[in-house]
């Protein structure tokens, strides 16, 4: 299949969306602000369903 440079910026703007959406810019804050002094767990579950997931799904998508 033949990619084209709309096709590209599409697809950049999606995944840009995906992994800086208002959703992972706003929630770090109020989570530390919550969690208090257990802060690596917090860490930890936000990678995982912050950076981990949707990897997951770009993979998963991709193949």
């Amino acid at each position: 299949m033949k990619k084209n440079t709309k096709d590209s910026i599409i697809v950049g703007f999606a995944l840009f969306s995906m992994f800086f959406g208002a959703g992972n810019l706003i929630f770090p804050g109020f989570l530390g602000n919550k969690i208090g002094d257990q802060y690596i767990l917090g860490i930890i579950g936000f990678i995982i369903t912050g950076v981990g997931l949707p990897l997951l799904a770009i993979i998963a998508c991709s193949k």
